[in-house]
């Protein structure tokens, strides 16, 4: 493989402790929480498209990234994430969010407020 600097190794490893996932939805600070994983990478392709198929005009949305052996960090967004009509540019509005790191930045667990 070694796109991107993974290895076939990489793919196989748990991105969240089921403890984890729970503390996630802990701090999202929402009862009843329902989890389904949309999209992975390894299964999907890398490609922008596959990924916007899977995600976009969804809400309630997270983002889980592994870095390496040692980071291991994210996204929560509370809002719908709508595609551009041309994928060569942006779009912007807002949505609640915030982000995590789990490992390899701090020593516990931190969700990461925006101001």
């Amino acid at each position: 493989c070694g796109m991107y600097g993974l290895t076939m190794a990489d793919f196989h490893k748990p991105l969240l402790w089921a403890d984890e996932l729970q503390w996630i939805i802990d701090n999202i600070g929402k009862g009843n929480v329902t989890t389904t994983l949309l999209f992975k990478s390894s299964r999907d392709t890398f490609a922008y498209a596959s990924f916007l198929n899977k995600v976009a005009y969804k809400s309630g949305l997270l983002f889980a990234i592994r870095q390496g052996d040692t980071h291991r960090f994210g996204a929560f967004v509370d809002g719908p994430l709508t595609a551009p009509q041309d994928p060569t540019k942006t779009n912007r509005y807002k949505a609640p969010l915030f982000f995590f790191s789990l490992s390899g930045a701090y020593e516990t667990p931190t969700k990461i407020e925006l101001p």
